[in-house]
């Protein structure tokens, strides 16, 4: 269970949650959470509180006490707000974690094979730490482009065609393992008869499926798609 905050927070859940009845998901929300990993209307992967108050008291309940409301008065909470506490690491060894980012687009979404890109993340180790779909204008498209090393304009037209889903994953030496998994050699182009999983997705699919390539290119990239581009993201409270 986690505790998410941010303005306007149940309705803005509620809409990525998509319509409780996974089928009716599919129908009118297919990008929503629901209509990705829902498998009936008991088993519909997650729960969305109705209003605020019921938010407060569903917070009660997974996470008691219950703190006194947020003084600042700039979010409204998904459930109810506890205090928060940050707790350093420990030590300053360990491995590296690092941060990339994948866009699918165009027709690897027509053809319903999003699951298959956060699946191929997982099986290669990636903690999934934001996700998000969204439809960009011309502008948006073409920036997100450069920042994938795109120049040409028209290596954005599947952006701007229809939504697009963006993905945040880490892991130790994330970068280089990413590349691995897209069946990269150079961090530019395809092994001949690559793996499975991202590999061969980005093979079928051909420029629907685009992946950090740099440690700095991937920190301007998830600074872009759940910063600058959308000021929407929740901040995860307790969990």
């Amino acid at each position: 269970a986690m505790l998410l905050e941010r303005a306007d927070a149940v309705a803005t859940w509620a809409n990525l949650c998509g319509p409780e009845d996974p089928a009716e998901a599919k129908k009118h929300h297919e990008l929503s959470i629901r209509a990705i990993f829902g498998a009936s209307l008991h088993a519909n992967a997650v729960h969305a509180s109705a209003s605020v108050s019921a938010a407060r008291r569903d917070a009660g309940v997974m996470f008691p006490p219950v703190g006194s409301p947020s003084k600042s008065g700039g979010d409204a909470v998904c459930a109810a707000v506890k205090a928060r506490k940050v707790v350093p690491k420990e030590g300053g060894g360990g491995r590296l974690c690092e941060v990339v980012v994948v866009v699918a687009m165009g027709s690897l979404l027509e053809d319903d094979e999003h699951a298959s890109v956060i699946e191929g993340l997982v099986s290669d180790d990636f903690r999934v730490v934001n996700c998000r779909t969204a439809a960009l204008n011309t502008t948006q498209a073409e920036t997100l482009g450069a920042l994938f090393g795109h120049r040409d304009a028209s290596k954005a037209l599947p952006l701007r065609d229809g939504p697009c889903l963006m993905v945040a994953a880490e892991r130790d030496s994330g970068v280089s393992r990413l590349q691995a998994a897209m069946g990269r050699s150079g961090g530019t182009l395809y092994r001949p008869g690559g793996a499975g999983g991202l590999a061969s997705l980005g093979q079928k699919y051909k420029g629907c499926l685009w992946a950090s390539e740099t440690a700095g290119q991937a920190l301007k990239q998830a600074a872009y798609c759940f910063d600058a581009l959308f000021e929407s993201t929740f901040t995860v409270t307790q969990g």
